[in-house]
């Protein structure tokens, strides 16, 4: 799998990992998966007012590379931001995937989608 510059960086030094502390407010957990290749992610997001996101993947490095410029991306935004924010855009702005990995745009909207349902 090749990894543009700026998906490589968040592979190598991913952000937003772990869980959001309890400081109250609807936490909205979703799971995405992919069983071809065993990808695990799950999204913990909250909106105070914006969004708060944290994730955590057993995963491949797409996955990853993804999870960590959506959340890095997202942080911050209101509902209407987030329901308008195209992941596949902003990953073909940052280099693309290649189609290996091209699967881990779909596994963290999945995992984002029941998040915020209960968020």
């Amino acid at each position: 799998m090749s990894l543009s510059t700026e998906l490589s960086e968040h592979l190598m030094s991913p952000r937003h990992v772990g869980e959001l502390q309890d400081v109250g407010g609807a936490v909205g957990r979703g799971q995405g998966e992919n069983q071809a290749c065993g990808d695990v992610l799950v999204v913990e997001a909250r909106f105070a007012p914006g969004l708060e996101l944290a994730w955590r993947a057993q995963s491949c490095g797409a996955v990853i590379a993804v999870a960590s410029l959506a959340a890095a991306c997202l942080q911050g935004l209101g509902r209407d931001e987030v329901a308008t924010f195209d992941l596949a855009a902003r990953i073909e702005a940052a280099g693309g995937l290649d189609r290996r990995g091209a699967h881990a745009i779909k596994v963290f909207e999945r995992a984002l989608a029941a998040a915020l349902a209960q968020a």
